[in-house]
């Protein structure tokens, strides 16, 4: 060997280390891409759709009180909306939701129109809005007749 010459054992390219992680990289922004870009049709979050419901039942309620006259919440199951009567605030549920509405003392299943009594002393009639998506998924919106506060129940979700 000549002087100043060195061996060198070292090749250039990749470890097998570094491929591992860039595939790794990969294949997870493939997944979440995926994921994310499901089309819209289909899925229905019936948990958002309580919420909606329960953020009109505040409003319905808290009117009532700020008013001092009571307030309803209108359900037409046949036309598939939720009116906050004191707000015009209208919610249109999607026709793969199925809808029972329970109202009353005992809990009274509607057919084909019910409606929620929000009291300016902060009662209500109570009840219960229970929402179930076309894969069995479940949510149920439950008001407290003694308080009137709106609370979505925990359901399974398949």
């Amino acid at each position: 060997m000549r002087q100043g010459e060195q061996k060198s054992d070292h090749l250039s390219g990749f470890t097998l280390i570094e491929m591992l992680v860039v595939l790794s990289i990969i294949g997870l922004l493939a997944y979440v891409s995926v994921v994310n870009f499901r089309p819209a049709s289909d899925r229905v979050d019936i948990v958002k759709i309580n919420r909606e419901i329960s953020r009109m039942a505040q409003l319905v309620r808290l009117k009532a009180l700020n008013d001092g006259s009571p307030g309803e919440l209108l359900f037409d199951l046949e036309k598939r909306t939720v009116l906050a009567a004191r707000n015009d605030d209208i919610l249109k549920i999607p026709a793969s939701v199925t809808v029972q509405v329970l109202t009353g003392a005992e809990l009274v299943r509607a057919r084909e129109k019910a409606s929620i009594a929000f009291l300016p002393d902060g009662s209500s009639s109570g009840g219960e809005v229970r929402l179930t998506d076309a894969s069995g998924g479940r949510s149920t919106l439950s008001i407290n007749w003694l308080t009137g506060i709106p609370t979505i129940l925990a359901n399974d979700q398949p």
